[in-house]
């Protein structure tokens, strides 16, 4: 069953969940509003999207930082060190 958590993430308190169309309902928005998707490494960010190569080298280095597509996809990769790391 899928579920929706409410979790101390990396900037804020937060609502998680891996069902998009769960989370989209308890936030009380469109099911069309983009959601940011939150990952453990840029392993797992490769997985999910392209990266251009001209990128590559700051999205590893980022810190706290949402990455943007024009598609209007949004990623962050989780530092390593903070709590919410292990949740994800």
């Amino acid at each position: 069953m899928d579920s929706v958590y409410l979790v101390q993430a990396d900037t804020t308190v937060g609502f998680l969940s891996k069902n998009p169309t769960l989370l989209s309902k308890v936030k009380q928005r469109s099911q069309s509003q983009k959601i940011l998707q939150t990952v453990d490494s840029f392993k797992t960010l490769v997985k999910n999207t392209r990266i251009p190569n001209s990128f590559k080298n700051q999205i590893r280095r980022s810190k706290l930082t949402t990455f943007i597509y024009p598609s209007g996809d949004s990623f962050r990769i989780i530092d390593k060190n903070l709590t919410h790391h292990n949740f994800i």
